[in-house]
């Protein structure tokens, strides 16, 4: 990822490209950033906490709904019945590597198997209200990486002004 946007023409390239432009804004609003300020909390949403909820929705999306396999580590042992948002608060339970291992690792599965197909084909599992083909797969992707960007963007921010009203 390399934040570029797709010049191929063609509706898969530009879905894809779109997609991975946000994947790039959102991995480059969270580098850099000190410990405390990934896990710093705004209400309940925290830059690492939005890198772990982005890691499950690759793996649910991508991997259980596009592709139809079961989810990978560590979500079929998250705490589901506990914390209905446990794959948020994943993010406090694991190191900052971690976290961006974690979400790196779901990209990069995602990447190979969301293989560039007819959009218009139907995702191997229904969701709950139904069968979605991989065109809305997608698009709800991109909706979902634009949202959790905006916030972490917000986030940032908050932190840049608390190390400047810290150094004052």
């Amino acid at each position: 990822m390399d934040g570029h946007l797709p010049e191929q023409s063609g509706e898969w390239h530009h879905l894809n490209g779109f997609l991975d432009h946000l994947r790039y804004t959102v991995e480059s609003l969270a580098t850099g950033l000190r410990d405390d300020d990934l896990a710093r909390t705004v209400g309940t949403v925290s830059i690492g906490g939005i890198l772990t909820h982005l890691a499950f929705i690759e793996d649910y999306w991508f991997g259980y709904v596009w592709t139809g396999r079961e989810p990978s580590d560590p979500w079929p042992s998250a705490p589901w019945d506990e914390d209905a948002d446990a794959d948020w608060g994943m993010a406090r339970r694991l190191t900052t590597p971690e976290v961006f291992a974690l979400w790196r690792d779901a990209v990069e599965r995602s990447q190979r198997e969301a293989t560039r197909c007819r959009l218009d084909d139907v995702a191997a599992r229904d969701t709950a209200d139904g069968p979605v083909s991989k065109r809305w797969i997608l698009l709800h992707m991109i909706e979902e990486y634009a949202r959790h960007a905006g916030q972490a963007d917000l986030l940032r921010e908050m932190a840049r002004e608390a190390a400047r009203s810290a150094s004052a």
